[in-house]
């Protein structure tokens, strides 16, 4: 297999994470809106719940992060510098 075939599969696996994360990240984000409703008393709030998706998003973010940086790069190899 060349190097080129190789790089070209390895772009469209982080373009499949990158968009697997993006939907990742605005499920977690509606998540913690509806969690953290603004006209609920504060006695009310689920902290455990809150945590959590906060954790889960603070993650899935940083993933999101690394594979964009690692797509980018994937595509400058590749001579596809993309926005």
């Amino acid at each position: 297999m060349s190097e080129r075939l190789k790089f070209m599969g390895r772009r469209e696996e982080a373009r499949l994470e990158v968009e697997r994360l993006r939907l990742r990240i605005e499920g977690l984000r509606t998540a913690l809106r509806d969690t953290l409703d603004p006209f609920e008393s504060l006695e009310d709030l689920r902290e455990e719940i809150v945590f959590a998706l906060a954790t889960d998003f603070a993650d899935a973010l940083s993933r999101y992060r690394e594979t964009r940086a690692g797509l980018k790069a994937i595509e400058k190899a590749l001579g596809e510098e993309s926005e």
